[in-house]
């Protein structure tokens, strides 16, 4: 597992190796990408990897549970306090960051994990509530 950093400036560069390692993704397969490669993309020492990471692995989960954050913490223009939050907004809401992140999810598909993200992503978001909701015919959609 990734270890959590206990410094703004520790955690920009543990995002920075996460994003790195993204971008490659973009270009080759997780298996064609050596730890060694990564850091010299990334701009790190070796031993600095292995200060926030334990193995490449450990990056693409970082990059999962990076994602969910960023996911939580974005709306829409017309979503704020006081304005209920209905399956529509959140539906919305989650295609559009979707579009907007397309490169990370072409990145995730191509290594076989965009299942596995959207899974994390449903356990973690009110998308799990809005599915419910839809599930059981619920006349109210404010979540």
């Amino acid at each position: 597992m990734y270890k959590s950093c206990k410094t703004a400036q520790s955690a920009e560069r543990q995002r920075h190796i996460v994003s790195c390692l993204l971008e490659m993704l973009r270009a080759r397969r997780c298996d064609q990408i050596t730890v060694q490669d990564l850091c010299q993309k990334a701009g790190v020492p070796r031993k600095s990897f292995y200060r926030y990471f334990e193995c490449k692995q450990d990056v693409l989960l970082a990059a999962i549970d990076f994602y969910i954050q960023d996911y939580e913490a974005f709306s829409l223009p017309d979503m704020g306090p006081g304005i209920p939050r209905t399956t529509q907004k959140e539906f919305e809401r989650f295609l559009t960051y979707t579009k907007q992140n397309r490169g990370y999810f072409e990145a995730l598909t191509r290594n076989d994990l965009l299942g596995y993200a959207i899974s994390l992503l449903a356990e973690n978001s009110r998308m799990t509530n809005a599915a419910r909701r839809l599930m059981l015919n619920a006349d109210d959609e404010t979540i």
